[in-house]
């Protein structure tokens, strides 16, 4: 006597959801590899996220802040001490690499639904045949 085979995986029963790939684009980057189950791709990307993403906050606000701090005199800042200078270029630059890392991240998760998804349509035509 045989005995039936073991039940398919859930990944594999279910049709893959658009969530895994709508979810980065307005999120963070990596959040769709995370739905995925692609912990090490989702920590890379969520790592790069972070870091240019927080360079680009530093570059963008922390003058700023100290800049009024100056102007108001506080903090243990002198009145003559000199205004702090923004960089647009450097802002430019940070802002340009964390949009690259966000749409690799959607590119990434895209093409690894429309992997399962494939996989998934293959395994119900095979399923409704036999």
């Amino acid at each position: 006597m045989t005995q039936p085979p073991p039940p398919l995986p859930r990944i594999l029963t279910e049709r893959p959801s658009r969530l895994e790939v709508v979810l980065p684009a307005v999120m963070w980057p990596g959040a769709g590899q995370f739905l995925q189950g692609r912990w090490l791709v989702s920590i890379l990307f969520m790592t790069g996220g972070l870091i240019t993403g927080g360079l680009l906050l530093r570059e963008a606000v922390l003058p700023n802040i100290t800049n009024v701090a100056i102007l108001l005199e506080m903090d243990g800042h002198s009145a003559n001490e000199p205004l702090r200078t923004v960089s647009i270029a450097r802002i430019l630059a940070f802002a340009g690499a964390f949009g690259v890392v966000y749409l690799i991240s959607i590119a990434d998760a895209a093409r690894a639904y429309r992997r399962r998804l494939r996989a998934w349509q293959r395994l119900a035509r095979e399923l409704s045949a036999s």
